[in-house]
């Protein structure tokens, strides 16, 4: 049983360094987009309150991912101590499943809502491209027919 909980601890300890990558990884994500963001015209300020959403959802998975960490650390005593009763390392083992499990379910929202966040820049570009392209075409139309 302590063998088991060892290896359980150990697989929670690489899922959590796992985690702590992810996290990384959309931060860096995050301070590219706010770096997009401040050179957009006043149109495009919508991405950036979208971008405030996702350090707010960010936020909340190193809070969760705290969490897992304490429930790791209560996981090592009892390996070490080997007082708990195999019902309560079940229950243990139960609770920090899902929160695995919540936790993985809230990259994967990230992760869409990161790639939908990419392509609504890209069509707003688009769209602030295109808008340029008419306004220059319109001046050069009004132009010509002044001159």
């Amino acid at each position: 049983l302590a063998e088991q909980l060892h290896h359980f601890i150990e697989s929670l300890k690489t899922e959590l360094e796992s985690k702590q990558d992810n996290i990384l990884g959309l931060e860096d994500i995050i301070l590219e987009k706010e770096q997009k963001i401040e050179a957009m015209d006043s149109e495009q300020k919508d991405e950036a309150n979208k971008v405030a959403l996702l350090l707010q959802q960010v936020s909340t998975l190193k809070v969760e991912k705290k969490e897992l960490s304490n429930a790791l650390t209560e996981c090592e005593h009892a390996l070490h101590s080997c007082q708990t009763t195999s019902e309560s390392l079940a229950a243990v083992k139960k609770d920090l499943a899902e929160q695995l499990t919540v936790a993985n379910g809230e990259i994967s929202e990230l992760r869409v809502f990161l790639e939908e966040q990419g392509r609504d820049f890209i069509r707003l570009s688009d769209e602030k491209n295109a808008m340029e392209i008419d306004f220059s075409n319109r001046s050069q139309s009004l132009e010509n027919e002044v001159s």
